[in-house]
């Protein structure tokens, strides 16, 4: 198969385009967005193994959001014929994009089913050694971070690791299987060993992030997932449940699971990098102060948010705001 390589701040597709084309990512680090009303929502930060663009090679229609190198990244291209001759040669091949599909297609089925359920009382009564948070997450361009620690000993002896950063949207969890094969049906970045009778299902939740949101997704677990309290999953009457600043607490399974991981979102205070971004803000908004924006002062910018080989998703989101606004004619591109 091709493999292409992307500099970072280089758009590899962007929302309305028609490619026909999947791209696994071997190396680097990439950032998916949609705009909404003028403005990049960042949806999902994707690194090496994930795939992005499958849906092109089955639906046949432009891509529904943009990706964004955020630092040199190499991807594997797949094409709907390179696609077709694979299943029938080298299926191994093709696992980790059929292992896409059926996530996919879980998340649409779970989300009917949720749907045609009937509205009821889905808060669970929660052991807890923590207030539940109620601050909602700020819409400022801060740059949190996710941290997943076992909550207990039991969950920590079960767990890969007993705390890690979350650096990528979304991030599956899900039963540790006894195989080391390659399962089509499994879809999982943290892996948890779990003991008859199941708590944790093969495929169970995810922490998922949309704009400056982040949130917990049950993923058709059969038990089901609960977030500060609050029922997730097909028999509840919700797949989501968003998280707040601060420790959250996450179970998995039922009220009386001990699979629980304490979720904490925070911004840590880094004035030097708050200062730089609010630098950057400060100088597109002089640079298009008149709605005008030469040829220099665009690659001036993007030579300051490029200039340490990696971007953050706020950086992106800053630039791609940029470049929507020249696109769409709002600012306008001179010598």
């Amino acid at each position: 198969m091709e493999t292409r390589n992307f500099q970072v701040g280089q758009i590899i597709f962007r929302a309305g385009e028609e490619s026909g084309e999947a791209y696994r990512i071997l190396k680097g680090r990439v950032g998916i967005s949609r705009i909404v009303n003028g403005n990049p929502i960042v949806l999902a930060l994707m690194g090496e193994g994930d795939i992005l663009g499958e849906m092109s090679l089955v639906t046949d229609k432009p891509h529904s959001a943009t990706a964004q190198a955020l630092e040199a990244t190499e991807v594997e291209v797949m094409t709907e014929d390179e696609f077709n001759r694979l299943i029938l040669k080298d299926p191994e091949r093709i696992i980790p994009y059929l292992s896409n599909f059926f996530e996919r297609l879980r998340t649409v089925i779970d989300s009917l089913a949720v749907e045609s359920q009937p509205r009821k009382d889905t808060t669970a009564q929660v052991r807890s050694s923590s207030e539940t948070p109620t601050a909602p997450v700020s819409n400022e361009a801060k740059q949190w971070v996710v941290h997943l620690k076992a909550d207990n000993h039991l969950t920590e002896e079960r767990s890969p690791s007993p705390e890690v950063t979350v650096e990528k949207f979304p991030y599956r969890l899900g039963r540790k299987e006894p195989s080391k094969e390659s399962n089509v049906f499994l879809n999982n970045d943290f892996t948890i060993g779990d003991r008859i009778p199941f708590q944790v299902s093969r495929n169970h939740c995810s922490i998922e992030r949309e704009g400056s949101q982040f949130f917990i997704r049950d993923r058709g677990s059969r038990l089901g997932t609960i977030v500060n309290g609050e029922y997730l999953g097909i028999h509840a009457t919700r797949l989501k449940a968003e998280l707040k600043p601060g420790k959250n607490l996450l179970i998995l399974g039922t009220d009386s699971s001990e699979i629980r991981y304490a979720v904490t979102l925070e911004a840590p205070e880094d004035p030097e990098q708050a200062q730089e971004l609010e630098q950057l803000k400060a100088r597109i908004d002089a640079a298009t102060a008149d709605g005008k924006l030469s040829q220099q002062e665009l690659d001036e910018i993007k030579a300051a948010i490029y200039a340490d080989q990696k971007v953050t998703a706020e950086e992106a989101a800053l630039v791609m705001s940029l470049m929507e606004k020249v696109s769409q004619g709002t600012i306008q591109m001179g010598d």
